[in-house]
């Protein structure tokens, strides 16, 4: 019986170390799987990458090729419209900036005789305080 039982026990141990081996198998098996789809997202990602700078770059140099093939079509006349609108937008701003910085500068000054009117009531105030708190005081004596 108690070699039955030493029997039924090793091949329980033996089962469960098998079990144990199987399992570590399996989760090693897991993680080089893993390890593999991230490795193969990695290189999509760089491939999608470069492949979308690569077609961006080509797309900006059809539209230079374009540009260029438009300006060397365009008549005289055209060319001189373009540089005169280009010279009216570079005033336009140049104005814009002006009144900008002009605006800044009156309405700073406005703040400032604001601050200055509103110190000289206050100061005002306080005197007629002072005055009065002096005629109260005479009036009491």
């Amino acid at each position: 019986a108690d070699e039955a039982r030493a029997k039924e026990k090793e091949r329980r141990l033996k089962k469960e170390q098998e079990k144990r081996l199987a399992d570590e198998a399996r989760a090693k098996e897991e993680a080089e799987a893993k390890r593999r789809e991230e490795d193969s997202k990695r290189q999509n990602a760089a491939a999608v990458k470069l492949q979308s700078h690569g077609r961006r770059r080509r797309a900006s140099l059809k539209f230079e090729e374009m540009k260029a093939s438009k300006a060397a079509s365009m008549s005289a006349m055209d060319k001189a419209r373009m540089e005169r609108e280009k010279k009216a937008a570079v005033e336009a701003a140049k104005k814009k900036k002006e009144e900008d910085e002009t605006r800044a500068k009156v309405e700073a000054e406005h703040e400032e005789a604001r601050k200055r009117a509103a110190e000289r009531i206050r100061a005002q105030r306080e005197a007629e305080e002072l005055e009065r708190r002096e005629r109260d005081a005479q009036a009491e004596r």
